[in-house]
């Protein structure tokens, strides 16, 4: 199989620990764009801090943002596509979290997400946790309006809480929305995105815009929003440092983030 595609995960994959990117892997993304094969990220993060990555690597085909709910060309900055979850839906999570006590941020479809809405009774605690562990671009407020489909939804909290809830929450909104979970040592985070969106179905879009199918497309990551992406890809790789339900999915497990995995998995595919 000649691959023509390769998707990149940011965090965790294409960045270290430190959240840099190493000589080695931008001198080897660098050489696989050389030999024709075309490069794109694919991530949970908005699009402005996602294009400084692709502007940095020479990645000009459009990029997955929010976990598949939104395309973005990185030269025009346009959007090729945004789908989002409907008002009442999205008002109903956002009600559910408010009594739960649970923070979350909101991401509205006005400025395509590029804002994560905190309401203002969630302490400075709960700011710092997000800054920490999903975003920088946080606006705190009074009331969150819904006027337009939502984005995403993202809640974060102690491991224990979020887990308490997670079985209620997949019965009362898995049919309208897609939930991706995110797991560390003491905190865990749950994204509410459109329904039928992830990564997978982001990588499927892009590689058709460029005549395309799945199968020729080599795809990298290392969380559990990967594991979509990573089983529906003709190569799936996971990190060293995935999870071991990320790595059961992979046709191959590369280095981890901090020993330039993704350069040693292009190095063998394509140099």
């Amino acid at each position: 199989m000649k691959y023509g595609l390769v998707a990149l995960d940011i965090d965790g994959t294409l960045l270290d620990s430190n959240g840099e990117l190493s000589a080695r892997v931008r001198r080897t993304i660098k050489a696989v764009i050389d030999r024709g094969v075309m490069v794109t990220l694919a991530t949970g993060r908005r699009i402005s801090s996602t294009l400084p990555w692709a502007k940095a690597l020479g990645i000009e085909i459009p990029l997955v943002v929010h976990n598949g709910a939104v395309i973005v060309c990185p030269k025009t900055e346009k959007i090729q596509l945004q789908k989002g979850i409907p008002v009442t839906i999205a008002q109903q999570i956002h009600t559910d979290l408010l009594k739960r006590k649970v923070p979350h941020l909101v991401y509205k479809g006005e400025d395509h997400g590029d804002t994560g809405y905190l309401p203002t009774e969630f302490n400075s605690r709960s700011r710092a946790l997000f800054l920490e562990y999903i975003d920088d671009h946080i606006q705190n407020v009074e009331q969150v309006y819904f006027s337009e489909p939502v984005i995403k939804i993202s809640a974060l909290g102690e491991t224990k809480q979020i887990m308490a809830y997670l079985e209620q929450w997949q019965a009362d909104y898995g049919q309208d929305t897609s939930l991706t979970i995110y797991n560390s040592v003491d905190y865990s985070g749950v994204d509410f995105i459109p329904p039928t969106c992830s990564k997978a179905t982001g990588i499927k879009h892009v590689a058709e815009q460029l005549g395309l199918s799945i199968e020729q497309v080599v795809a990298i990551g290392d969380q559990a929003n990967d594991l979509e992406m990573i089983k529906a890809a003709g190569l799936g790789i996971a990190m060293y440092n995935a999870p071991q339900e990320v790595k059961e999915v992979a046709k191959y497990v590369t280095s981890s983030n901090d020993q330039d995995g993704v350069a040693q998995a292009l190095e063998d595919i394509f140099l």
